[in-house]
């Protein structure tokens, strides 16, 4: 009797060790994702989904310590009982994966002093830089944003934004103007991609795709981005 307690107690420690590792996981995927994209909006599921993932780990946790310490005692119903219940959640949570996606910051903020460099073609980009430039005064600017937020959430993209209403105010107009023409911004509201040299020029070049809120400038843009 007291081998087939050990058996089982020996079970179970392997199961909350597997417990763990399985709510570890989901936890470092969730720590990589915030660290890579950012939390845009958090919602009550993934509130939800957070906690029922500390509740998991925490009696996993509690359930390999307490039987390490009693391996040698009697198996207890009740223990039998918590272990089946604490798998079943553990295993649960595995197979309702949260769709992080929806979850990410797909616009992300840069600076004048960094936009400024890139726009003189001086400073090295990644790979690709791309900057929605908008102006907070724009309705269509505002109007076009969740539309463009929806291509990004879709393709899993994320871009850089840039209010010049801001930089308007702080620059002088013939500076403002210098800086606009740089960007090759006519119309707003534009979206902008600097590349790093390319092995044939080894030059830093600029694409600007102007008044995106046209469904023919929009899919010029998105074409850009997907290819």
């Amino acid at each position: 009797m007291a081998e087939k307690n050990r058996s089982i107690r020996a079970l179970i420690i392997i199961f909350s060790i597997i417990c763990i590792f399985i709510i570890l996981g989901n936890s470092i995927d969730l720590i990589e994702f915030y660290n890579w994209h950012g939390i845009h909006n958090i919602d009550f599921k993934l509130v939800i989904y957070i906690v029922l993932g500390v509740v998991a780990f925490l009696s996993a946790l509690t359930l390999l310590i307490v039987n390490l310490i009693n391996f040698k005692k009697n198996l207890s119903r009740i223990n039998v009982f918590a272990t089946t219940l604490v798998i079943i959640f553990c295993f649960w949570i595995e197979t309702q994966p949260l769709n992080y996606n929806k979850y990410r910051q797909v616009f992300k903020p840069i600076g004048f002093s960094r936009l400024d460099k890139l726009s003189k073609l001086k400073y090295g980009a990644y790979e690709f830089d791309v900057i929605y430039v908008y102006r907070s005064d724009c309705t269509a600017c505002l109007k076009n944003k969740p539309k463009l937020k929806k291509f990004l959430l879709e393709n899993e993209y994320d871009i850089y934004d840039f209010n010049l209403t801001k930089t308007k105010k702080k620059l002088r107009p013939k500076q403002y103007k210098q800086f606009v023409k740089r960007l090759g911004i006519t119309k707003m509201p534009s979206v902008i991609v600097f590349s790093s040299p390319d092995k044939y020029t080894h030059h830093n070049y600029r694409r600007t795709f102007t008044e995106i809120t046209r469904k023919k400038e929009f899919k010029k843009m998105s074409d850009f981005l997907l290819h």
